[in-house]
């Protein structure tokens, strides 16, 4: 099952990075166009791409499914920009506020109900480690 298949992969990839926000589903890189699932810790945000996905997936099955393998505590479906709402729980409760989450063992928040898209850009963590080693450098290296 792609979704299994999906799972195994960022459970592999993160295994041992101290890192509890990634995107776990990438829509067609996993072979489920239209379908974004990013987790920040104890949450996840689905995005669905449009009137095709949102027909065509049991998003209440997805989130259960969700909840049940990573035990969330909430799955929110984010609308599309220009919706009359910023999206619905659809798992749980919506989060009161922004959540937390690690990034190689750095500490964030995002706000996933209010924030733009799915809450945050995780496809920058690369980026942000790479800052946190050159402002080590900076602030150790430093000799004037």
């Amino acid at each position: 099952d792609r979704l299994k298949r999906a799972l195994a992969i960022r459970q592999k990839l993160f295994n041992g990075q101290n890192t509890t926000g990634y995107r776990l589903l990438n829509g067609e890189g996993d072979l489920l166009p239209g379908l974004v699932c990013d987790v920040y810790g104890n949450t996840a945000v689905v995005k669905l791409d449009g009137a095709g996905p949102a027909g065509f997936y049991d998003i209440q099955g997805i989130a259960a499914w969700l909840q049940e393998r990573l035990q969330l505590q909430a799955v929110f479906l984010k609308s599309r920009p220009g919706s009359e709402s910023r999206g619905s729980a659809i798992a749980s409760a919506a989060p009161a506020g922004p959540v937390t989450f690690t990034e190689h063992g750095v500490k964030f928040q995002a706000d996933v109900v209010q924030g733009q898209k799915t809450g945050f850009f995780l496809d920058q963590r690369e980026n942000r480690k790479r800052m946190q080693v050159i402002r080590w450098l900076q602030m150790h290296m430093c000799v004037a």
